[in-house]
């Protein structure tokens, strides 16, 4: 951790103390009044150093004194530690075995299959047409069609902008399948 400076520190402290709306950058003129090395820093790394240290300071005193958490962050924290506890199981009830290397939020990475894996509540992907009907240089016009439908539906069934993300990342997927198909 860097060093910090106890004079500046006790400056900051009382300056706070008696306007706690002072900006960093009137803190860090009167730092380096206090202690000419204080110049070295930028504005950044000086409210990281001292003026953010002692706004944490009173915040955890404040809290000590209130008797810690609330009820409310209480109930919440628990709520998110189900929640993990949840996710962590997603992997079995997908049917992976434990301990497979997965990516991020529980899916496999890219290079572990041709398809991302389905989330609840999904239609299946069209399975492969033949080209049936299609002749010789003909694309097929119908399985490329439902290939785009299929990717716009799992783009519209993200639930939230990572799973956006997550189903685009997979579009050179989607890319080889239509021109499979377009073949």
């Amino acid at each position: 951790m860097a060093e910090t400076n106890a004079r500046v520190m006790d400056m900051v402290r009382r300056e706070l103390e008696k306007n706690p709306s002072m900006s960093s950058e009137e803190l860090f003129e009167k730092a380096k009044k206090v202690d000419r090395g204080i110049a070295r820093l930028n504005v950044r790394q000086f409210h990281a150093r001292y003026p953010l240290q002692v706004k944490r300071a009173a915040a955890n005193a404040r809290k000590a004194a209130s008797g810690g958490r609330s009820a409310a962050k209480k109930a919440a924290r628990k709520t998110r530690g189900a929640g993990r506890a949840a996710s962590a199981t997603k992997g079995a009830r997908r049917g992976r075995p434990p301990g497979t290397k997965t990516g991020r939020r529980g899916r496999p990475p890219a290079s572990a299959g041709a398809a991302p894996a389905r989330r609840r509540g999904r239609p299946p992907r069209a399975a492969a047409a033949p080209a049936s009907g299609a002749s010789g240089g003909e694309p097929n016009r119908d399985r490329v069609r439902s290939l785009l439908l299929q990717f716009a539906r799992d783009i519209a069934g993200a639930e939230g902008k990572a799973d956006m993300v997550d189903v685009i990342s997979y579009v050179d997927r989607w890319v080889d399948q239509v021109v499979a198909a377009a073949r």
